[in-house]
């Protein structure tokens, strides 16, 4: 067995959280939801702030692969409404 089997009694999926630029370069806007995608799909989860920029681009990729897998931790300032939230995911409000 793997730490990620399933099948493990044991097994807790890797916390990834990502704290990234609002402005990003077209080359990160592209690599980003593929590594997000990537991570999903390997059972990780994953949080972000929901920020637009480089955290939007890396829940773009887990929203295809497993909304589920990600949260979105918004700052009590914020309200839901300031954020794209994808559908599937969990929002923290501290």
């Amino acid at each position: 067995m793997t730490p990620m089997d399933p099948a493990s009694p044991n097994t807790v999926p890797p916390q990834i959280a990502l704290v990234g630029s609002r402005t990003i370069a077209p080359i990160e806007q592209k690599r980003l939801p593929e590594i997000g995608a990537w991570l999903a799909a390997r059972g990780c989860s994953l949080r972000s702030g929901g920020a637009p920029g480089a955290d939007q681009a890396w829940m773009e990729g887990v929203a295809r692969v497993n909304p589920a897998a990600g949260t979105v931790v918004l700052a009590a300032r914020h309200g839901v409404r300031r954020r794209a939230v994808p559908e599937g995911m969990t929002v923290l409000l501290p």
